[in-house]
């Protein structure tokens, strides 16, 4: 009943099951499972648990749990990131991208599993998904991710989740509000990203032509660091089909952005794109309008 859960929690018993569930002991570790499922439910919370240790429980779970009680504990976090309170969801999102950021492989792992459930519904669920992802700080945390983390494989985790959440002009606005164009051109530039073993440089690639697919053209002129990204799009060694779809895009909104061309100016984006434009063969004319974008 909730109320002898509430008495253990208020013994100070999950952190002594925490302790078991991590340990070397198996039989330990599979009587600590119940417990912690119980203390750390959703759907029965326990006003003796505290938000931040719900979540350190059901993290503890999903990083080290199997089969069905990794699946119950990324449902549960997914709850409380999308359902839960403004706590729940802050601490959860807090939590997984810590993981996604840190060296721990099997950490990073279980959060990518994790959080690639939960922006996914970002396509089912629409504006109000969008809405508590945003609230809870996994957009600005992803985008951290990407600048600061501390494997190449954090990075890359970090850049493919921003890819998966932008699934709308709605989200890609979202993101590049949070610097996120910014943060993967960045990447681009890194020493060896153009090389096609650089998984960061991939990845970042991969990002940066999902992030720039607006559908509304008002959305992408206003979208804070556009300049940036479509000259790091530009300049890079893709497969082509990423700066052909950059250049349709500046075809749209560089004649209704004055602002838009003189940032492509100062991000060194004209070059590449008269020289794009040459190798499409699309004629003097669009070749020597960038040029006088550029004077």
């Amino acid at each position: 009943c909730a109320e002898m859960r509430g008495a253990v929690a208020a013994a100070g018993a999950v952190a002594a099951l925490l302790g078991l569930f991590t340990s070397d002991c198996v039989q330990g570790k599979a009587a600590a499972v119940g417990a912690l499922e119980r203390l750390a439910s959703i759907e029965e919370r326990v006003a003796e648990v505290p938000d931040a240790e719900v979540v350190r429980v059901l993290v503890a779970l999903l990083k080290a749990g199997a089969g069905d009680v990794r699946h119950k504990a990324a449902g549960s976090l997914k709850q409380c990131v999308l359902g839960g309170s403004t706590s729940l969801a802050s601490f959860a999102v807090a939590d997984l991208v810590s993981l996604i950021a840190g060296a721990d492989p099997d950490g990073r792992g279980a959060a990518t599993f994790a959080l690639g459930d939960i922006v996914a519904s970002v396509g089912s669920s629409g504006a109000s998904a969008l809405a508590a992802l945003t609230a809870a700080g996994l957009v600005e945390g992803l985008v951290r991710a990407v600048r600061h983390g501390e494997t190449d494989a954090g990075k890359v985790a970090a850049s493919g989740l921003l890819a998966s959440l932008c699934s709308t002009d709605e989200a890609r606005g979202c993101a590049a509000r949070a610097g996120a164009l910014q943060a993967l051109a960045e990447r681009l530039r890194d020493p060896g990203a153009a090389s096609p073993a650089s998984r960061v440089g991939s990845a970042a690639l991969a990002a940066l032509d999902r992030l720039v697919a607006f559908s509304d053209v008002m959305v992408a002129i206003t979208a804070p660091g556009l300049a940036d990204a479509t000259a790091a799009l530009l300049r890079s060694d893709g497969t082509g089909g990423e700066r052909s779809r950059v250049l349709r895009l500046l075809e749209v909104v560089a004649p209704r952005s004055e602002q838009l061309c003189l940032a492509l100016v100062g991000a060194g984006a004209i070059q590449p794109l008269v020289a794009l434009l040459e190798e499409n063969g699309a004629g003097s004319k669009a070749a020597s309008e960038g040029e006088r974008e550029a004077t």
